[in-house]
């Protein structure tokens, strides 16, 4: 990341925490001090549509697609938040080239190929992204996949239980992603 790791940590910790406001006012300075950084875009965005602007979140994202589409992190990020914004098409596109351009196949991408898997009926391919999740987890390897294992069965399959049992072993296993269990738009129904 070419901001500073406090400022990185502030904006985490205060989307996290449910502190919109404080977030953007830290991602705006970051954005003055280094306005050619996309991936602070895609945190600006993901405050924004905390703060219930979703349709400038969306602009945002769209206007600085180009300026990302070669930094991973940016792209990452903002698949996702398209994604949690229900802006599948445009998520799905950031996903596509996420997967054609880096090799890093990290949890979080793997469960929206899952996701895009599921929703064009390849039953196979989600059994197999599915299983590479559930080896990624066996192996003790970061980017938390029990936490995208329990949100595969929340989100997909609609199994609570499924869901709960996977966000004990995400919570076990110290996964980083339950930072965001407050806040994770998607886990919402539980």
């Amino acid at each position: 990341y070419t901001y500073n790791r406090e400022i990185c940590g502030l904006m985490d910790y205060a989307i996290k925490t449910g502190r919109f406001e404080q977030a953007l006012a830290v991602i705006n300075k970051s954005i003055e001090a280094d306005p050619l950084d996309a991936s602070l875009f895609s945190f600006k965005a993901r405050a924004l549509w905390f703060l219930g602007r979703k349709e400038q979140s969306v602009t945002l994202l769209k206007q600085m697609d180009r300026l990302g589409k070669n930094d991973w992190f940016y792209l990452r990020e903002a698949a996702y938040s398209y994604f949690i914004m229900g802006e599948y098409a445009q998520s799905r596109r950031l996903l596509d080239i996420t997967m054609e351009r880096f090799e890093d196949r990290g949890p979080v991408l793997i469960w929206l190929k899952l996701f895009y898997t599921h929703m064009d009926g390849n039953r196979i391919q989600v059994n197999k992204l599915l299983a590479e999740l559930q080896k990624a987890f066996d192996e003790g390897n970061s980017g938390s996949p029990a936490w995208f294992i329990s949100l595969y069965h929340l989100s997909i399959r609609k199994d609570k239980n499924k869901a709960f049992e996977w966000l004990e072993k995400s919570f076990n296993a110290k996964e980083v992603e339950l930072t965001w269990f407050l806040q994770e738009p998607l886990l919402e129904p539980i």
